[in-house]
């Protein structure tokens, strides 16, 4: 069926010789692959938000339902919690930027 949703369907072959293939391709699975670009993504939104930002809503729209977990894998990929980029984001409506503090 190659109008289907399964990208399995459409290429005739397996879902392990997509994810192989994808592996030989990217050097990371493709779930590794695609918690990396969520975790780009919500670090992106908590710079954008600064002090404005939610990071439970933040991590739950990038696709990460349990904050914890998220707080982690984030800490692992960047080094800082998501505090830490959120409090180093953008200025509150109406502040420059160098008015924050470091």
């Amino acid at each position: 069926m190659a109008g289907s949703d399964h990208p399995e369907s459409a290429s005739h072959t397996s879902i392990r010789s997509l994810e192989e293939g994808f592996r030989r391709f990217k050097d990371v699975s493709p779930m590794v692959s695609l918690r990396a670009v969520r975790l780009e993504k919500a670090r992106a939104e908590l710079r954008r938000l600064g002090s404005q930002a939610n990071i439970g809503e933040v991590a739950r729209s990038c696709g990460f339902p349990h904050v914890g977990r998220f707080a982690t894998d984030y800490r692992r990929a960047f080094g800082e919690l998501p505090s830490a980029t959120k409090a180093s984001g953008a200025a509150p409506s109406g502040v420059a930027p160098s008015a924050r503090g470091p």
